[in-house]
């Protein structure tokens, strides 16, 4: 629901920068009608269910922060790596193939490859059957940086990877972005404490990643491979 303790409305309120302290709830509102409108267009286990929403347009109200939209999306805590260290090594592994296969559904989605620009572990909630989802989408977007040359085209916080610049676009930009933040802020964290019998193979997989030597499908694979033999292995 927009209301004042919003991010986006504290934001700009902060900000000072309008003619009227109403248009703040006009962007907020526009930011969760787009949500509303990527829930129903995009399918995928590892992202949260729109539940419901409202609209609310009374005339009687003249006020824009009046006229809101409310929301209702599937229930779980913030995915903390508090709460993420707690899964067994086996849930761990299965939530990063998980989340390897959510990053291959978004390079390839209905609308395009989509890159997640606010990426934090506030974006994701942590269900109670383990299961870590993608539940903030009003940041998504499928436009890909803009560029001249291929030095337009630097991954942040990479050791300045590129990718190619095509017709004034940084082709494959979104992809690689999703992946490396997703390294960063789930992958290496969930299988920090490996089994030794997977440890080199794991360290071979983070150093291909760490170069965006790797797609999201690879990773996907390479996991899942890991998975069948330790399910296998327990099973003996």
């Amino acid at each position: 629901m927009v209301s004042p303790k919003v991010p986006d409305i504290k934001a700009c309120l902060r900000r000072k920068m309008f003619r009227d302290r109403e248009e703040c709830y006009v962007y907020a509102n526009y930011k969760m009608m787009k949500e509303i409108a990527l829930f129903q267009q995009l399918e995928h286990p590892n992202i949260a269910k729109l539940i419901g929403y409202c609209i609310q347009s009374d005339p009687l109200y003249s006020r824009e922060r009046d006229h809101g939209v409310i929301s209702v999306v599937e229930f779980g805590s913030k995915a903390s790596l508090h709460r993420i260290s707690d899964m067994s090594w086996q849930h761990k592994l299965q939530a990063s193939i998980a989340l390897a296969d959510l990053l291959d559904y978004l390079e390839n989605s209905p609308l395009g490859s989509l890159a997640i620009w606010d990426y934090k572990h506030s974006q994701f909630i942590l269900t109670s059957d383990n299961k870590i989802k993608y539940s903030d989408l009003d940041d998504l977007s499928a436009d890909e940086p803009q560029c001249e040359t291929q030095e337009d085209c630097i991954i942040p916080k990479s050791n300045r990877i590129k990718v190619l610049c095509t017709h004034s676009r940084c082709d494959g930009f979104n992809a690689k972005f999703n992946l490396l933040r997703t390294t960063k802020e789930f992958l290496k964290p969930l299988l920090k404490e490996t089994p030794e019998e997977y440890q080199t193979e794991l360290d071979e997989i983070f150093a291909k990643l760490n170069k965006l030597e790797m797609n999201a499908k690879d990773v996907k694979t390479m996991l899942t491979e890991m998975n069948d033999r330790h399910i296998n292995y327990e099973g003996l």
